[in-house]
């Protein structure tokens, strides 16, 4: 995990140039009377969506050197901001810089939850199915149906490989799952299925 203080440096090269709204279709040019760039397209997806400056990465810089320099405090509103974003990482391949926004959203959201904002209501109701003892998973299916998919011994002690499969592989790609087994098999790996 990165530091405040590291984040605060990264965030520093940011220099507003807002290519990280963009991509670019072949290279821009100017054209016309209004000399308006052609072949740049909006990119980012909260920007595209909200319309307004802060959903950009742009602006999400401007709210992270905001937050990290104590000008305005972690808030409810300003997670919904930085939750809006798809981590997709166009950003970050738009940036002249180098910097690794995705790194940066993703060090600020934790940063406003250890700052006492509450998770997202949408969060939350994840958060809690994993924390249930009947679900641990954050597809709400019940926890004995994990590994339902599997006909081998399970937690077998003296396996020399344990393959935890995981939410996604147990609950909804089973077929990845049997075919990770099915291939174990075949190549003759001593195996077992962790439960839980």
């Amino acid at each position: 995990m990165t530091s405040l203080e590291e984040l605060r440096k990264i965030n520093a090269r940011c220099i507003h140039c807002r290519a990280c709204q963009y991509a670019y279709a072949n290279e821009p040019d100017r054209e016309g009377e209004s000399e308006e760039f052609t072949g740049m397209l909006l990119s980012c997806p909260s920007g595209n969506i909200y319309g307004w400056e802060g959903y950009f990465n742009s602006g999400r810089m401007w709210i992270t050197r905001a937050f990290l320099n104590n000008e305005i405090e972690a808030s409810q509103e300003m997670l919904e901001v930085i939750e809006a974003c798809t981590t997709c990482g166009l950003c970050a391949e738009q940036c002249p810089n180098h910097i690794d926004t995705v790194d940066i959203i993703e060090e600020l959201r934790a940063a406003i939850i250890d700052a006492g904002v509450e998770p997202l209501s949408r969060h939350k109701v994840i958060g809690d199915r994993v924390e249930d003892q009947d679900l641990r998973n954050p597809y709400n299916d019940p926890r004995k149906e994990r590994t339902a998919w599997f006909d081998g011994v399970l937690d077998k002690k003296d396996a020399k490989v344990a393959y935890y499969v995981g939410c996604t592989g147990a609950y909804r790609q089973q077929h990845i799952a049997k075919h990770t087994a099915s291939i174990l098999n075949k190549v003759g790996i001593d195996f077992t299925v962790l439960s839980d």
